[in-house]
């Protein structure tokens, strides 16, 4: 996993979300308010975190991985089957 820095601490945590309740808007191109970080943990099946910057790699994640999403990053999810996973949001 990329790395938080350390003066950041974590404030809210969404619902585990699964294939079949993903709000779509993660689906879609989006980011974190400015100033805050989040960090995506997978517990069951495999995300894509899809920077939307251009050259940037797709990121695989499976059950057990977690992704630091910075700050103001414009990114979208893929689902690849059955997933469940939530976001924690630090600032």
């Amino acid at each position: 996993m990329n790395s938080l820095p350390d003066h950041v601490m974590a404030y809210k945590k969404t619902p585990v979300f699964t294939q079949g309740s993903m709000p779509p808007g993660l689906l879609k191109t989006h980011k974190t308010k400015q100033g805050v970080w989040g960090v995506l943990s997978v517990l069951e099946g495999s995300v894509v975190f899809c920077p939307e910057q251009e050259d940037a790699k797709k990121i695989k994640l499976s059950a057990g991985d977690q992704w630091v999403i910075q700050p103001d990053q414009e990114h979208h999810l893929e689902l690849d089957g059955l997933v469940s996973c939530y976001v924690e949001f630090y600032k």
